[in-house]
């Protein structure tokens, strides 16, 4: 999800003018996210490997983004964001 977040944040921030902001995610923030997205795909391969195990973590999966999209909307309207990076 903070990968999609972070690339349409960039885009934002571009066409705003701050590409220092761009860059930053670009160039640092971006990778790590991708570092970050690729280990869990490893340890899910890893450990996922039943049935049921599958069922549990696409459960908890589902569970965290609906918790991380309502957290960033919540976050966005106190703060009155219209766009925010992707975590």
């Amino acid at each position: 999800m903070a990968e999609v977040h972070n690339r349409v944040f960039i885009e934002y921030c571009e066409s705003k003018g701050d590409r220092a902001t761009a860059n930053l995610y670009r160039e640092v923030i971006q990778p790590d996210e991708v570092h970050h997205h690729q280990a869990g795909r490893r340890l899910l391969a890893r450990l996922a490997v039943t049935d049921e195990a599958q069922a549990l973590a696409r459960a908890a999966s589902e569970r965290t983004l609906a918790l991380a999209t309502e957290l960033q909307e919540m976050a966005r309207l106190k703060k009155g964001i219209a766009r925010g990076p992707g975590c």
